[in-house]
């Protein structure tokens, strides 16, 4: 394991065992000069609503106007949004009923695919991507709320 890897595990029991002990410890490391990925809902300037399956796609939820658009990005490997899938807005959606009878597909590119649910919910499935998982997010309204996700693997 090399010592700047190693150094960031232990850092964590050094300082507590420098605390513990009266002392005080201080570190600082020099940046690698590679970014790291960061889990979207752990990132305030990453402004995905998924945070699961972030390398196969992103779902966006934004307002400008009195518009809302929700847009899905097939990601790039260096974890960038690529090229656009799909684009809904909110007047899309209003022609929608409020809750259909049937799980309904609005519009798929790309292998994401955006639904609107029986309760009224908007759903995306996302993959099968390169671990052969399947990402589902769920969400209320746009701008996206009461968020929830999942994945599987088809027919296991």
């Amino acid at each position: 394991m090399p010592l700047r890897k190693l150094l960031i595990r232990l850092l964590p029991l050094i300082s507590t065992l420098a605390i513990f002990a009266g002392g005080v410890a201080a570190f600082t490391a020099a940046p690698s000069g590679t970014a790291e990925a960061c889990n979207p809902c752990d990132c305030p300037s990453d402004k995905r609503i998924n945070c699961q399956g972030i390398q196969f796609y992103g779902i966006y939820t934004y307002e400008r106007g009195d518009v809302c658009y929700i847009d899905a990005y097939r990601m790039q490997s260096n974890g960038s949004p690529g090229r656009r899938a799909w684009r809904v807005t909110s007047r899309d959606l209003a022609d929608l009923p409020e809750a259909p009878e049937e799980n309904t597909l609005i519009t798929s590119g790309d292998a994401i695919f955006l639904y609107q649910l029986t309760t009224g919910e908007l759903q995306v499935n996302a993959g099968p991507a390169e671990d052969g998982k399947i990402y589902v997010t769920i969400w209320q309204g746009c701008p996206a709320d009461q968020r929830t996700e999942s994945s599987f693997v088809p027919g296991s």
